[in-house]
């Protein structure tokens, strides 16, 4: 199809998926089936600024995952990969139900072909010849066309046709399997002539053949390898050696064989085993998904974003999860040569999606979560390498149960609050662009303040309740926990005052913002972008922090109402979290018992400089991101 012989053959690409071929193109296809793709909704925020939200549940979704009847998602994946690498195009056709496209089928590429208005040089069909004088035309709008870069794109024989790496790399497949057939005729014949036969005297021809047949008949061919020939009248067998003409053909089919990887852009240690040890076989996977995987992924990401999704959308875009592996021991050692130097600790927190602190280099303790911090000592390293203690132990496996409810309940607070703060922030924008507002009357306190807390109240609720239970079961009290009124408002009371302080912080923070833009002479476009970055920054900071401390303080506390509800618990200990995490204010207070309906700190209180005003301390936490937890101590008999 693309010139009249390859390899001596119709020149069909296709018919080279064998061999390292083979190898090469469904290892980068297997790659490209399991990566994973997520769907998102965009708009454009001020200063050109895109934000996005992801959609786990839409009908393109659905269609990606099963594309036809015959077909899984990695499967439609695998073969768009293996056609691009065989032809250098794949082609895709949307079958339509109406608008939108109902399934994906994946075309062969090798009798496809794009028909050309002659005027204009446009795509108008494309022809797809299935043999027997049965062709189809597809409408354009119908067809995804994903090719490799072609220099000789136009042309009157194959127009907009991409080229494959089997193209690219014919003469070395060409000579490795020039080579592989002279191997195998080697082995036919005997892995010879590693030896002559000879005869003092004269042979007829006809000698000649039955000594021929006789010896090939006896000695020739690999279930015959190792016999011992007995010879008679006069027959000699003389041994020889490899030529190196023989040699240099073993040799140039490795060198082949690494030059087909290489175009393909496969390590050799992924396929073989020469040569490999941890430290090459990591790297290679590294060069392997950065340079091979990653290009194809977006090749492919970019035409389905631009041929299939404004089907379903013009603020819908797909992108796949970037499949390059971290290399941990790198990133660590960047930050221990950067720290204190050109990288702050909040430069480092950043990267590792974690929350600033103040001061960049010190914790900030907070109580509650969204109260200005306090400025403290360096977190200092509990022994957890001594040898454990019956507490310890006990201790252990609470705070893991701790952490194990916790854990969910954190993702859901945290979404929840991302999404808070980002249509906030939207609010904010579209009202400082229409009346200029500043500071209070960008915010309708009140308003807010309710939206906070209808966030915060369900969730605390579900998390109370679920834990409650969990404490009861523990102690082995089959009765259930009882949601009392005082309960439920003192849990009220609280959200209220949380979501209280959370507006009033945001909306300082909104004056900040503004002040430092009046400071920098900046106008009213330049301020709406300066308080859309600033906000982005602050909702994505309070969200983990608060979504952590918060499930934190609803688990330990709920645990502390169900003990009381038992009456079988008569103190309540201090138990700090388990691993080398420990600050110093958690790890003075480690260990500290007291009854069950008291407080380890009233409101009010000073504790190593840390002023606690906010609330009383019935159980942890004691500051923001706090991971300490309780343990009960019971009533003897």
């Amino acid at each position: 199809m693309f010139s009249n012989k390859l390899f001596g053959k119709s020149n069909d690409f296709l018919d080279e998926y064998k061999d390292w071929v083979y190898l090469c193109v469904s290892l980068i296809a297997q790659e490209v089936s399991s990566a994973h793709i997520r769907l998102y909704k965009q708009k454009i925020g001020r200063g050109g600024k895109i934000d996005k939200q992801e959609l786990t549940s839409h009908p393109l979704l659905d269609l990606l995952n099963s594309p036809n009847p015959m077909m899984s998602r990695g499967e439609f994946l695998e073969a768009i990969s293996s056609y691009v690498d065989l032809d250098g195009n794949a082609y895709i056709w949307k079958a339509r139900v109406s608008k939108e496209p109902k399934k994906l089928y994946p075309l062969r590429p090798d009798v496809m072909k794009p028909i050309l208005d002659k005027e204009s040089g446009f795509v108008v069909s494309y022809s797809y010849d299935k043999g027997s004088n049965d062709i189809t035309s597809f409408d354009p709008k119908n067809i995804i066309h994903i090719k490799n870069f072609n220099p000789k794109w136009i042309n009157s024989a194959n127009p907009l046709r991409g080229i494959g790496r089997v193209e690219a790399s014919k003469s070395f497949i060409n000579e490795e399997a020039t080579i592989r057939e002279w191997n195998k005729n080697f082995i036919e014949n005997g892995a010879s002539p590693s030896g002559v036969l000879e005869y003092d005297g004269e042979l007829n021809q006809e000698g000649v053949d039955t000594l021929r047949a006789k010896f090939k008949q006896k000695f020739q061919g690999a279930g015959n390898s190792g016999e011992i020939p007995f010879l008679q009248g006069g027959l000699k067998y003389r041994t020889t050696q490899i030529s190196q003409r023989e040699m240099a053909f073993i040799d140039q089919r490795k060198l082949d064989r690494d030059d087909i990887f290489a175009l393909f852009g496969v390590p050799k240690g992924l396929l073989i085993s020469e040569g490999v040890n941890l430290a090459n076989a990591q790297q290679a996977l590294w060069s392997f998904t950065r340079f091979t995987i990653k290009p194809r992924l977006t090749k492919i990401q970019d035409a389905l974003n631009s041929g299939l999704v404004k089907d379903f959308g013009d603020d819908l875009v797909l992108e796949f999860d970037n499949p390059v592996p971290e290399d941990r021991q790198q990133e660590i050692a960047e930050y221990t040569a950067g720290f204190g130097k050109w990288l702050t600790t909040n430069e480092i927190r950043e990267e590792e999606g974690l929350p600033p602190i103040d001061g960049g280099d010190v914790i900030a303790l907070t109580q509650p979560s969204d109260i200005a911090p306090v400025i403290a000592p360096k977190t200092v390293k509990k022994d957890v390498n001594t040898e454990m203690n019956a507490r310890d132990i006990i201790g252990t496996e609470a705070w893991k149960k701790m952490i194990k409810t916790q854990k969910p309940f954190e993702k859901k607070y945290k979404s929840a609050l991302e999404k808070y703060f980002d249509e906030l922030k939207n609010r904010i924008a579209q009202k400082y662009t229409s009346t200029k507002a500043v500071g209070d009357d960008l915010i309708d306190g009140q308003q807010e303040v309710e939206t906070v807390f209808d966030i915060l109240t369900p969730l605390q609720k579900e998390l109370f309740l679920l834990n409650a239970k969990q404490a009861l079961d523990a102690l082995g009290i089959d009765t259930d926990f009882e949601y009392t009124a005082k309960i439920s408002d003192a849990l009220d009371s609280y959200n209220l005052k949380l979501s209280k302080t959370l507006v009033s912080t945001t909306t300082d923070q909104i004056k900040t913002i503004l002040r430092s833009a009046i400071d920098q002479g900046l106008g009213p476009n330049e301020t709406a972008d300066l308080l859309d970055s600033r906000l982005t920054e602050l909702g994505k900071n309070r969200s983990q922090t608060i979504a952590r401390t918060e499930t934190i303080r609803t688990n330990n506390l709920s645990t502390n109402e169900a003990w009381k509800q038992s009456g079988v618990v008569e103190y309540k200990e201090w138990f700090t979290a388990t691993d080398e995490r420990v600050c110093p204010f958690c790890g003075e207070i480690d260990g500290k018992k007291i009854l069950m309906d008291d407080n380890f700190f009233d409101k009010g209180d000073e504790f190593l400089g840390m002023k606690l005003d906010f609330t009383d301390t019935t159980a942890p936490p004691l500051h923001a991101n706090c991971r300490c937890t309780l343990l009960p101590i019971l009533f003897k008999d």
